[in-house]
């Protein structure tokens, strides 16, 4: 009888299933049952069909004695019939465990199919919870960007208006300014004091501490609409008396008529004339005499201050 060939199972024979989580191959949990009881049952058929194959002793030299006189040998019946049997009875001892063997592949493969099910599930859930945090950022981030454009267009709307209001006040302060100095306080006459008469005039020295203007020269030179400009802050010694005052109000007066525009004040303290050149304080102290002239107006004025009061020069 022809010897059985049985071939060895393929290297790829159990499949590999790649794993989620790595980048390696694992072997499913089913391998680790269904390979060494597949392995076991290899074995005891190869040795049972090795057997079956193999001839007893005692009946092959007949046999081969016979084949050797040129006479046929004939298939033993009682052979023929206990090999039947034997692979019969094998087939049924082997059906159990392979049919068993079979169950667990389908039992650890549906498990596998689960378990990959649920993984695909939970990536698909994580993926969609990272869309919806990415969506949220996203609008999270434009509603920021709206609250700052809002506070700081807000901020230069507030800031606007606060240096408007800076204007607008430095704007009333230097024209209550200016209105004091053309209207200065008026005193009835029957309360003007007598103007003091002891002693002879004199003749009042004043020490320039600011000067500014615009010559007839540089007016010219600029155009017949330009107006020319006499401004002087001075020093007077303190002291003075009323009728001194008057008398370098009207001196200066003259002294600059040629001019368009006059503006002259005079103290009678270097600190508080240095102060006024440099603030322009609306109600300066120790001032005496302010000579005023405008052109355009008509205004034209000397007042002297004394005692806190002020004095008009006809």
């Amino acid at each position: 009888m022809a010897s059985m060939q049985i071939n060895p199972l393929p290297r790829n024979h159990f499949p590999v299933f790649p794993c989620s989580t790595s980048t390696a191959q694992v072997r499913p949990k089913w391998m680790a049952i269904a390979l060494p009881l597949g392995l076991a049952v290899a074995c005891v058929l190869a040795s049972c069909i090795a057997a079956v194959a193999q001839p007893a002793p005692e009946a092959a030299a007949p046999v081969a004695e016979a084949a050797t006189e040129g006479t046929p040998a004939l298939p033993d019946p009682a052979l023929a019939a206990g090999k039947s049997a034997f692979l019969t009875g094998v087939g049924e001892e082997l059906a159990a465990p392979m049919a068993a063997l079979v169950s667990q592949q389908q039992e650890a493969l549906g498990v596998l199919q689960q378990e990959v099910a649920q993984s695909r599930a939970e990536t698909a859930a994580l993926t969609k919870e990272v869309t919806a945090l990415r969506t949220e950022l996203s609008q999270l981030r434009e509603t920021l960007d709206l609250l700052v454009r809002q506070v700081v267009a807000d901020l230069e709307q507030e800031n606007k208006a606060l240096r408007d209001s800076a204007a607008s006040r430095a704007a009333d302060a230097k024209a209550e300014r200016m209105l004091q100095q053309i209207n200065p306080p008026s005193v009835a006459p029957e309360a003007l004091p007598e103007p003091e008469s002891e002693g002879p005039p004199l003749e009042l020295p004043v020490e320039v501490v600011e000067e500014w203007g615009r010559s007839p020269e540089d007016a010219a030179a600029l155009g017949k609409n330009a107006s020319t400009l006499k401004g002087l802050v001075g020093v007077v010694p303190e002291g003075g008396r009323r009728g001194d005052l008057e008398q370098l109000g009207r001196d200066l007066r003259d002294q600059y008529d040629g001019f368009d525009n006059i503006n002259i004040e005079v103290f009678d303290n270097r600190e508080a004339a240095e102060a006024y050149a440099e603030k322009q304080t609306e109600r300066p102290a120790h001032r005496v005499l302010s000579i005023s002239k405008h052109a355009a107006s008509g205004r034209d004025s000397i007042v002297v201050f004394v005692d806190g009061m002020s004095f008009e020069v006809q």
